[in-house]
């Protein structure tokens, strides 16, 4: 469903196909660029299907995840936007960048990231959260238990 998805051009739109072989073309799967404020350390959260607040959007062929400075980005989207299935969701680049006060990017190096997780939460039965989790600034840290933060009422 292309549809499903806000394209900046017709190139980002044109660049979703690339050809497979000959006979065959398939879905490139979107990368994904995640700008979290500049001295955020901790786990970084995008919850999903939240209603009231923005899709995400893609820009060149990438997914677009700007979180707030606690780390946390609230999405209408599904939690499978982008993904296009088992078959066609291969590799693809996923890049973290620190935003400064002033609007300027520089990449998180790959050794101050953690192990991402991907997971639901449910709180009395009448709330279901589905995130994806990724530790930052601190490799090791473990980030399934940080639902609390996200202050669910």
């Amino acid at each position: 469903m292309i549809n499903a998805f806000r394209y900046e051009n017709t190139e980002d739109l044109l660049n979703t196909f690339q050809p497979y072989n000959e006979d065959w073309w398939v879905s490139r799967p979107f990368d994904e660029a995640f700008y979290i404020p500049e001295g955020f350390e901790g786990c970084a959260s995008i919850v999903y299907n939240i209603r009231g607040v923005h899709d995400l959007e893609v820009r060149k062929h990438t997914i677009q995840y700007h979180l707030d400075k606690d780390g946390i980005l609230l999405t209408n989207s599904p939690a499978d936007f982008g993904w296009k299935g088992k078959i066609n969701s291969g590799f693809h680049n996923i890049e973290y960048y620190y935003v400064n006060k002033d609007g300027e990017i520089s990449e998180i190096p790959a050794e101050n990231i953690g192990q991402s997780t991907f997971g639901e939460y449910s709180k009395d039965v009448r709330v279901r959260l589905t995130t994806y989790t990724v530790p930052i600034g601190n490799k090791e840290k473990v980030c399934t238990d940080e639902y609390e933060k996200l202050n669910i009422k």
